[in-house]
């Protein structure tokens, strides 16, 4: 697979960010901003250029007035806000947010012209939502949460914990199925955190099969150590299912289950991600003010 910008840690597992949604103040009438965009979209006949404009508010975290659907990224403009209960209607913030995948579209040449044409509009970008993802080469079996307090689900065998699009949600699934064909051959489960910008994230306790690793069962009691044979006899006979345990005794056990699990060491790496991307696109630390914008000169329209 192919990353914009990643890192690699000791157990093998790839830590990059898969989703980008950025926000910027515009510096200029977004009118003559789409103007641009349609001149650029021209130079590339072949990427898909669609627009849809004057949508009516649609979410809490994309309502914009214009959206604009370029090749593999997807582009909103003019941020509703202010409700005005006498008339009705919300005012037009001169604000646009960008959403893409960094992975799949930075050595795409149109998505580096719109980029750099984005960033000259643009003035004190921030993001707003984001995904964090590892990528562990292993299979989903090999992959497990303990411990989460967060509402589980399962559909089509991805695994979720919390709810969708809200922050700190997590979800698990098979990204073998996703990847080419001269890939398919290796096992990959894709571990995905969204965190919404200027939050603080928040970390479940994954756990990671480690083959390479034995662990001595001698210390465990005779109930225990029966419960870890059971449960790894059974996985290996292909059943696979959570065994319900108390806290403590689950997190004693955790490490002998499947031959050998290890916690995911998440280090660093997501704050070193997000300041190589907040450095290559010249974008704030975070989104306190987000409707206060920060011009260096005054507006040149009314």
């Amino acid at each position: 697979m192919d990353y914009f910008y990643s890192f690699t840690d000791s157990f093998g597992c790839v830590h990059s960010v898969d989703m980008l949604y950025i926000e910027w103040y515009c510096s200029s009438r977004l009118d003559t901003l789409l103007d641009n965009i349609r001149e650029l979209s021209l130079k590339f006949p072949s990427v898909r250029y669609d627009e849809y404009l004057e949508r009516p508010r649609s979410s809490k975290y994309d309502f914009y007035l214009d959206s604009i659907v370029f090749g593999t990224v997807y582009l909103s403009m003019g941020k509703y806000t202010n409700y005005d209960r006498m008339t009705k209607s919300f005012d037009i913030f001169p604000m646009f947010q960008l959403r893409f995948n960094p992975n799949k579209v930075m050595n795409e040449v149109y998505f580096l012209d719109f980029i750099k044409l984005l960033m000259k509009f643009g003035k004190s970008g921030y993001i707003r939502k984001y995904d964090y993802a590892i990528d562990v080469p292993l299979s989903p079996k090999g992959v497990k949460v303990f411990f989460s307090r967060k509402e589980y689900g399962l559909y089509k065998g991805t695994r979720y914990y919390g709810q969708s699009g809200r922050h700190n949600y997590l979800k698990i699934y098979d990204k073998q199925k996703e990847v080419g064909e001269e890939l398919r051959s290796t096992p990959l489960t894709r571990i995905e955190y969204t965190f919404l910008g200027g939050q603080i994230p928040s970390f479940e306790k994954v756990y990671i099969l480690d083959s390479a690793l034995i662990d001595d069962l001698s210390s465990l009691n005779d109930t225990d150590r029966a419960i870890v044979e059971m449960y790894n006899t059974l996985l290996q006979f292909g059943f696979d299912f959570d065994l319900k345990l108390g806290r403590g005794k689950m997190e004693k056990l955790s490490k002998y289950l499947y031959g050998a699990f290890h916690l995911l060491d998440y280090g660093d790496f997501l704050n070193k991600l997000l300041d190589y991307i907040k450095a290559f696109f010249n974008l704030c630390d975070c989104p306190d003010n987000a409707f206060i914008p920060f011009f260096d000169d005054e507006l040149p329209f009314d």
